[in-house]
């Protein structure tokens, strides 16, 4: 659940010159990370976005990772709304993670 009552127009402050969205975006991420890796996962996770999303209401979103089903190095799954490296904060809502084959 995206609400529409979040910041999404405010540019933010930013962890660094990597971070080309300052804003607060409608989106969630699933990102598979390696957790052996520390701070460094992001160096070698898979990662889906669905961007854009319809607000203010209940939506059932598909994350498709069979194109990593061989891997074996995967450990953590990450859900982050809104983008990331900036500090605008937000409020959304999720329900029913599942996996399918």
């Amino acid at each position: 659940y995206i609400p529409s009552y979040n910041d999404y127009e405010t540019e933010n402050a930013v962890a660094g010159d990597w971070i080309t969205e300052k804003r607060l975006r409608p989106q969630l991420a699933v990102k598979l990370q390696n957790s052996d890796m520390g701070d460094n996962a992001w160096q070698t996770q898979t990662e889906i976005i669905k961007r854009d999303l319809t607000m203010d209401r209940w939506l059932e979103l598909e994350f498709n990772f069979s194109s990593v089903s061989d891997c074996e190095d995967y450990d953590k799954i990450v859900i982050q709304f809104g983008g990331e490296g900036h500090a605008g904060q937000g409020l959304f809502f999720f329900d029913d993670f599942a996996f399918c084959e």
